[in-house]
């Protein structure tokens, strides 16, 4: 082989080296931002993240308070029968919405079986304690003395609320007119 042939391959195969300039400062500036306005986001979505899972376990953790003019104590409402016993049309629906209004499970509305009751009265069958039994006399307007025991198996409410002649005077009454 001849020399030459062997020089220029030498000169052929050598590399190149490219220098880099170094980053300019205005750019590792826009770099520092842009990473800190990223970070700050995460952070900021880590916080929003933990008061969301604080308030889902605080609403699992705390008691459902009662309003208090919801007399359903126990979450378990007061299931009530409401028969008109004065035949006027729509009296025991109205009665009956408005009940429903106050946390109670209206499970009948009916007539009774005659419509010359004076006096609107509160059936207790007699599964409930006195005490709710009383509260639901004063959101009504009904005096205790109104309150008549009969315990019935056949009969699936609580209680049984007959509309009386009386009706028009009842608190329960003046509040939904």
């Amino acid at each position: 082989m001849n020399r030459r042939n062997q020089r220029v391959r030498r000169t052929s195969i050598r590399r190149k080296i490219v220098k880099t300039k170094p980053s300019s400062p205005q750019k590792s500036k826009t770099f520092n931002i842009k990473q800190s306005l990223s970070s700050l986001f995460v952070w900021l979505l880590v916080v929003i993240n933990v008061i969301l899972i604080a308030s889902m376990v605080h609403k699992l953790i705390t008691p459902r308070s009662i309003p208090d003019g919801n007399i359903a104590l126990n979450q378990d409402p007061i299931k009530i029968s409401v028969w008109n016993g004065r035949g006027i049309t729509g009296l025991a629906n109205e009665f009956a919405e408005f009940l429903k209004r106050e946390g109670f499970d209206v499970v009948e509305v009916t007539n009774a079986d005659r419509f010359d009751f004076e006096r609107s009265i509160i059936i207790d069958r007699g599964r409930r304690d006195l005490k709710q039994i009383e509260k639901l006399c004063d959101l009504l307007g009904i005096n205790k003395d109104q309150i008549r025991t009969i315990a019935a198996d056949d009969i699936q409410t609580d209680v049984t609320f007959i509309i009386g002649a009386d009706y028009s005077n009842l608190r329960s009454y003046q509040s939904m007119h």
